[in-house]
């Protein structure tokens, strides 16, 4: 594994689950039950997060969908261009706690 660059995020084989997080992700209601299961099977999770000036399908481009198993709008109607990194963490980690629960 290359450590450091973007497609090094995507080839870590030490998660099972990939979720990547996006304004343009699909809505968090919509893939409960999926990501639920999806959680409880896979031996770890890793979550992916853009920067505050680009977002991951600005880094990875159109093929983020393939590169990983999810791709997720944790704020749906967010209503601004971005989200502070801590709120975006805080938020992932919290739909991971909840899933597992």
């Amino acid at each position: 594994m290359e450590t450091g660059t973007v497609e090094g995020v995507f080839s870590d084989k030490r998660f099972a689950l990939k979720v990547a997080t996006s304004r343009f992700g699909n809505s968090l209601q919509s893939l409960i039950p999926s990501l639920r299961s999806a959680v409880l099977k896979a031996g770890g999770v890793k979550l992916i997060f853009g920067s505050p000036s680009r977002g991951l399908f600005d880094i990875v481009g159109p093929e983020l969908a393939r590169k990983s198993d999810y791709v997720v709008n944790l704020f749906v109607d967010q209503h601004v261009e971005t989200v502070r990194a801590e709120e975006a963490i805080f938020a992932g980690l919290n739909l991971v706690n909840m899933l597992v629960v």
